[in-house]
């Protein structure tokens, strides 16, 4: 086992992970407690394979424009630095990154299975709200599972994380 640390603005965060050298794979995801951020951040997840980078990052970076007029910050995965950690997968990178953030955004615009994984770790792991976002015409059960709050819009989301980070502040961890 080895422990790995990442620091991705001015937060430090740590995973305790199989050796890249004997097996692959996520034996434990340990974050620490320790999250230094002064805003309220949301994780926004969502499909990356099968869209164009461009589709991928368009309803993340209005989501996070709107976000930043409410002192929200809206973290992206394709922004996540900590992917440049010698050997680290990004899936682990993910979700020390959400681990991070004080709730998840989930916009399910088509099946993922990283989403949903991030969408369980968040919940059930991390303990924090899951508001999704879902477009499938029959969504899985499991999506249902996973979160907190289901919205129907981008401004019923907005609406939410505002509501969310009064209630729970920005320096929760």
């Amino acid at each position: 086992m080895i422990a790995t640390m990442a620091t991705y603005r001015d937060t430090t965060v740590m995973a305790t992970t199989r050796s890249a050298t004997t097996n692959s794979g996520i034996t434990a995801v340990r974050p620490t407690n320790k999250r230094r951020y002064k805003r309220f951040r949301v994780y926004l997840a969502g499909p990356l394979q099968g869209y164009s980078l461009v589709e991928a990052l368009r309803w993340r970076r209005l989501l996070t424009e709107e976000l930043a007029k409410h002192d929200i910050d809206g973290v992206s995965p394709p922004d996540i630095e900590a992917y440049t950690i010698s050997g680290e997968s990004p899936c682990l990178a993910d979700l020390k990154v959400v681990r991070s953030c004080n709730v998840l955004y989930s916009n399910l615009t088509g099946l993922s299975a990283g989403t949903i994984i991030e969408m369980y770790v968040a919940k059930y792991q991390y303990k924090m709200p899951v508001v999704t976002r879902c477009r499938i015409a029959d969504p899985s059960p499991f999506i249902e599972f996973c979160t907190t709050t289901f919205v129907r819009s981008r401004g019923e989301a907005i609406k939410e994380l505002i509501q969310l980070k009064q209630e729970r502040g920005s320096h929760e961890g």
